[in-house]
């Protein structure tokens, strides 16, 4: 029964500035894709035990040139696509032509397995560009579209790994991927991972597609620059008139970004739309 004190003004609402909203973007297919949790290294069948040979998974929906460098440094001008050269004059790049297939098996052949041995720390781990010297990677996975009709497509795919000596006497090295970018014409994208476009969105819950909000609807709605995508988009329009902070991690909101998943490619490369 008290009322409170000050002038009607005081004791207004803050008004919570929206986030500013991504405008609507281009989709553009991504014909190839190397499945990253696939990569790995195995051991090869020779009585050296420091051998390896590398392994991965991909998915192209148009046949492809699959490329795999070691030790290799990257070159790129401005306007052009990137190449890439061994650093090591004996490690020549393997290539391999493939036809459209998901779920396709690569492994390099027994002839160039590497023996990580002969490798210092240094070379393992990745070298970035810095001036008048290119930037060098210990693996570099390049998934060329060979599609004659190409258009606004991704012409190429490139993964980067590094390499990892084992912390355990007698363990495998360990392979890991740095980042992954695609090539449309002759601009290079970074790509960047979404938590919870699979339905595993990390702090949430494994098994569930819904919006954290209003636990009905699918999520489709990715808050930046955290990249959870946790929200559907009607929630995500009341969520930016009153609040400026991710539900997921409460990091402050600078944009939305409402994805939608093509039905017909879900699970293939270029789901995302």
């Amino acid at each position: 029964g008290m009322r409170p004190e000050g002038p009607p003004a005081a004791r207004s609402a803050r008004h919570v500035p929206p986030p500013h909203v991504v405008p609507r973007t281009v989709a553009v297919r991504n014909e190839c894709n190397l499945k990253t949790p696939t990569l790995a290294l195995v051991r090869d069948d020779s009585e050296e035990p420091a051998r390896y040979r590398l392994a991965f998974t991909f998915d192209t929906t148009a046949e492809c040139m699959v490329t795999v460098y070691f030790m290799a440094s990257e070159m790129q001008r401005r306007g052009q696509t990137p190449t890439y050269n061994s650093v090591v004059p004996e490690l020549k790049p393997i290539s391999e032509r493939r036809s459209r297939g998901l779920a396709q098996s690569f492994v390099t052949p027994a002839e160039h397995a590497l023996d990580l041995t002969r490798f210092s720390d240094a070379m393992l781990r990745p070298k970035p560009q810095r001036k008048g010297e290119p930037a060098r990677f210990p693996i570099v996975i390049c998934l060329e579209s060979l599609s004659s009709v190409n258009g606004g497509n991704v012409s190429s795919q490139t993964t980067f790994a590094s390499l990892s000596k084992p912390s355990v006497e007698g363990a495998p090295y360990v392979v890991e991927v740095v980042r992954q970018k695609i090539q449309v014409g002759n601009a290079s994208y970074e790509l960047q991972e979404i938590y919870g476009i699979d339905g595993s969105g990390g702090d949430t819950d494994a098994n569930s597609r819904e919006c954290v909000i209003c636990m009905t609807e699918p999520r489709d709605t990715t808050v930046l620059p955290c990249r959870h995508m946790c929200m559907c988009s009607e929630c995500a329009k009341v969520l930016r008139m009153q609040s400026e902070k991710c539900p997921i991690c409460r990091t402050p909101i600078e944009q939305l970004l409402q994805i939608k998943i093509s039905q017909q490619t879900e699970g293939g490369p270029g789901a995302a739309a």
